[in-house]
């Protein structure tokens, strides 16, 4: 499932609904270990990157969450951001010299969407949609440059212990070993 994706260039409304998505099908999947699975899509315009995270989760818990480190393929820039029910939990970036620092992550646009009821396993849940933007400058991303990608999903279902899921064959701490996503200026459709 898993190989190389684009993310097209394309104009993304933030509100935490597929529709600006439609035909940017080209995807990312977690969840294999997992009862939770989620899928990633990216885009891009000029001044940003944006990421779409949907996770399919039945019975959502407030500990749920889902990781998401971005480094651009050509210099030790990365963003690893924490996504939960409640948004952007946690972002900290990476800087060319290899320097982490936190990010503010209400600085960060994200807007985050709850299918369900959290905490509650009485009733089926669908699942938590994010959409949000990252300022291509943070990587040093240029025109039609590969990401690496690294995505921990992380599933606690009421009564279990934590399961965490990533791409098969990839390790958080070997940027060589995640899956790549190039930038290209294929436009989506209208």
């Amino acid at each position: 499932l898993n190989h190389r994706v684009d993310a097209k260039r394309a104009a993304v409304t933030l509100d935490g609904r597929t529709n600006d998505w439609w035909d940017n099908t080209d995807a990312l999947f977690v969840g294999s270990d997992s009862p939770a699975q989620a899928s990633l899509r990216l885009a891009h315009d000029t001044e940003s990157i944006y990421l779409l995270s949907e996770r399919l989760d039945y019975d959502l818990q407030k500990t749920d969450k889902i990781t998401v480190t971005l480094a651009r393929t050509g210099g030790k820039e990365q963003i690893k951001l924490v996504l939960s029910a409640e948004g952007i939990e946690s972002a900290q970036y990476t800087d060319s010299d290899g320097k982490r620092s936190a990010l503010d992550a209400d600085t960060i646009p994200c807007a985050t969407r709850v299918y369900g009821t959290l905490n509650n396993s009485s009733d089926t849940d669908e699942g938590i949609v994010h959409e949000l933007s990252l300022p291509r400058e943070l990587l040093n991303i240029t025109a039609e440059e590969e990401l690496a990608v690294f995505v921990k999903l992380q599933n606690v279902d009421e009564g279990a212990s934590a399961k965490f899921d990533t791409f098969d064959g990839t390790n958080e701490s070997d940027k060589t070993t995640w899956l790549r996503v190039r930038l290209v200026d294929t436009a989506a459709a209208d």
